[in-house]
C-alpha cells in the first residue's frame, strides 16, 4: 500500500489533486517550482458531544444523537515564496474542526431520528391497517382493545412514544 500525496499549487495554496504512490521522486530543493507533491496526513475524526433522545425500542429507552458536527479542514503550510525551497518534511493535513450545532440543527436531528423510525415502520403500519380492516369486515359488533394482540399495542405505543404521546 502506497502513501497518499497532494499536488499543491504554491501560488494559490490549493490542492490540485491527490494520488497514492508506491514510490515518488520529489525534488523539493528546486526553487521556482509552481506545483509540488506533499505527503498527506489524515487526522482521525474527533469524538462529538451527544444528547439523549427517547427511543422506546432500545433497552435503555434512549439513543444518543450528536449536538456537534465535524467540519473538514485542510492545513497547508505557507510555501508560496517560490524563491525558497520546500522543506522535505512539509505535509498537507486533512483534519476536522468541531463546531456546536445550533438549536435549530439539533431539533432537526431529533426530528429526523424520530421520523426515520416512523418511516421504517411503514410496512408494519400497513399490516396493522389491513388487520383492522379485516376485523371490521368480519366482526359484527364494535371493535375493542382486546381484538388486537399485545404485540400490536406495543408497536402502536412505541410509535406514540416517538411522537411524545401517552400510551394507550
Amino acid at each position: 500500500m502506497g502513501i497518499k500525496y497532494a499536488k499543491v499549487d504554491r501560488n494559490t495554496g490549493r490542492v490540485c489533486e491527490t494520488k497514492v504512490f508506491e514510490e515518488i521522486k520529489r525534488d523539493l530543493s528546486c526553487p521556482n517550482k509552481e506545483c509540488v507533491w506533499l505527503e498527506v496526513v489524515n487526522e482521525s475524526r474527533p469524538q462529538l458531544d451527544t444528547v439523549s433522545v427517547p427511543d422506546p425500542r432500545s433497552e435503555k429507552g434512549t439513543a444518543e444523537i450528536a449536538i456537534q458536527k465535524a467540519v473538514k479542514t485542510t492545513t497547508i503550510p505557507d510555501i508560496s515564496d517560490l524563491q525558497i525551497p520546500v522543506p522535505p518534511d512539509t505535509k498537507v493535513t486533512y483534519g476536522f474542526r468541531v463546531v456546536d450545532m445550533t438549536e435549530e440543527e439539533i431539533q432537526i436531528m431529533k426530528d429526523s431520528f424520530i421520523r426515520g423510525h416512523l418511516d421504517n415502520d411503514d410496512k408494519e403500519l400497513t399490516r396493522l391497517v389491513e388487520q383492522i380492516l379485516v376485523k371490521i369486515a368480519t366482526k359484527s359488533s364494535r371493535l375493542t382493545k382486546d381484538d388486537f394482540s399485545q404485540e400490536t399495542w406495543d408497536y402502536i405505543n412505541t410509535r406514540r412514544g416517538y411522537r411524545g404521546e401517552d400510551e394507550i
